[in-house]
């Protein structure tokens, strides 16, 4: 059995935690950002190799800067929150020790600095990082990186030919750095206020859509199937013979029988409930095997304590986990329980697979990772959004045989 586990405490703000879905077309230009600044160092290099003194200095930093730029292009995965202050630290580290290696490499052959492209490629893989990352973290890494660059070039400048001031060779080598990451800074805090303004206009205006999926609304269409084969007909009956016959008040209890089932039905439904049931419909539209009336156990009505921004998340997420193509709906279950300190837990669990998957002879390899990868881009981009939505939540992936469990845990209220 194979597992993958994911647990999210804390969300530190930035573009992609608070709109994951909207940023996620900066992930081509993070991809692009990071093969532009290997492609520089490669082009730079080619083009000064005669200024090379050890080659496999220059070797071991084109190899460290090529690690870092992946390092970046992995940690933007949109499956992920954005990037961690470790894996912030461990990008803008490698790069900066490339940069330090690039300078050594032709420490007294460089007679311009124009000719290094340590700061330059540093500057570009900083710039990246911009729409993962808070903007303290942004000013904080471009500052310590420029200052890095400005000492190397401050130590480097007694080999250089131009006859300038030690210091502004500094200058000149942290500009790129710093006025690279400062943009990203800037670009990520408008973007972040911009966001931030517009989801409390949308939250302030929005109220109303938290009965968008209502009991009462979901309750529609049974009583207009009510009134449309039981009471017209009913009436009609009784206008065309204008009386009231022993027949027509049985079928009258009966309809007033059905009408109170659909009332009480109405009143016990929770939020959660009302959700799930809209979906359940769809699977016995398409013919497929539908939803347990027992998958859903809320007594307490504790969904109904999720705010607009927990309720519109999760509504997304069971959206895509119903529309999987492989997902057993006769296997789902979700509850809601109080945890000992007074917050609520909600746990949903589904299983994916298909029989066709089970009977393949080829079912652990390449079917088994492929399940698994087809779910986590299902339902990734939408886990940022949650995890933005609930302060905390847990993620795990069981892979057993053909067959994929997934299990979601998410704690809320107080």
């Amino acid at each position: 059995m194979a597992s993958v586990r994911q647990r999210q405490t804390t969300v530190e703000p930035s573009s992609r935690t608070i709109e994951p879905l909207g940023t996620r077309a900066s992930r081509p230009l993070t991809i692009s950002a990071a093969a532009l600044a290997l492609f520089l160092a490669l082009v730079m290099t080619a083009l000064r190799r005669h200024d090379i003194d050890e080659l496999w200095l220059m070797a071991l930093a084109l190899t460290i800067l090529a690690a870092s730029c992946v390092l970046l292009v992995l940690a933007s995965r949109t499956s992920l929150p954005g990037i961690s202050g470790r894996q912030h630290f461990l990008i803008a580290g490698l790069a900066c020790v490339a940069t330090f290696l690039a300078a050594m490499s032709q420490w007294r052959s460089n007679e311009f600095l124009r000719d290094d492209w340590g700061h330059l490629a540093l500057g570009v893989v900083l710039v990246a990082m911009s729409p993962y990352r808070p903007t303290r973290y942004l000013v904080l890494a471009g500052t310590v990186c420029g200052s890095f660059v400005a000492g190397l070039a401050l130590y480097q400048s007694v080999y250089f030919a131009t006859p300038l001031s030690p210091i502004t060779f500094a200058i000149v080598a942290a500009i790129p750095v710093v006025a690279l990451s400062l943009a990203g800074a800037a670009y990520a805090h408008a973007a972040t206020q911009s966001r931030a303004r517009w989801r409390a206009a949308a939250l302030r205006f929005g109220k109303g859509d938290e009965g968008e999926a209502s009991p009462t609304m979901l309750a529609k269409p049974q009583r207009v199937r009510l009134l449309n084969g039981e009471v017209m007909p009913l009436l009609e009956r009784i206008l065309n013979r204008d009386s009231i016959s022993a027949p027509d008040a049985s079928d009258a209890a009966s309809v007033a029988a059905i009408a109170r089932s659909i009332m009480v039905a109405e009143a016990n439904r929770t939020w959660l409930d009302a959700v799930i049931a809209a979906h359940a419909a769809n699977f016995l539209v398409a013919g497929r095997e539908g939803i347990r009336k027992s998958a859903v156990r809320d007594d307490a009505r504790l969904s109904d304590a999720m705010d607009f921004q927990q309720r519109t998340a999760i509504r997304a997420l069971l959206g895509a986990i119903f529309t999987h193509p492989e997902f057993l709906a006769s296997r789902f279950s979700a509850a809601v329980a109080v945890l000992p300190g007074g917050h609520k837990r909600l746990l949903i669990e589904a299983i994916f697979g298909t029989p066709e998957r089970a009977n393949s002879s080829l079912k652990q390899w390449p079917f088994g990772p492929s399940l698994r990868w087809s779910v986590q881009r299902a339902i990734g981009h939408l886990l940022t959004v949650t995890q933005r939505a609930f302060p905390w939540q847990d993620v795990i992936m069981d892979s057993s045989g053909s067959a994929l469990k997934l299990t979601l845990r998410f704690s809320y209220g107080h």
